[in-house]
């Protein structure tokens, strides 16, 4: 419909890797002095992540549940994630 478009204001530009789906269920991790440490929050497969810094075989991530506004930042194992773009 024309006219219905939101407007968008950025605010803060941030810096990041990429968008990348969960493609197995997935624990976040801490990172400690270059050593990871799993967390209790997990991923599910589906779950959408942007990618903001790369350590080793890990991103860190922040994930954004959708039904509560929660938002969960930790490392996860890259090989956990997909491209949802494939070339």
């Amino acid at each position: 419909m024309k006219g219905s478009a939101i407007s968008n204001d950025v605010k803060n530009r941030v810096a990041f890797i990429g968008i990348f789906v969960v493609n197995k269920e997935t624990y976040f991790f801490d990172n400690k002095e270059n050593r990871f440490f799993k967390q209790k929050a997990f991923l599910v497969p589906g779950n959408t992540v942007i990618a903001f810094k790369k350590s080793g075989d890990f991103y860190f991530v922040r994930y954004l549940n959708t039904l509560t506004s929660v938002v969960t930042q930790g490392w996860v194992p890259i090989d956990s994630t997909s491209n949802p773009f494939p070339q």
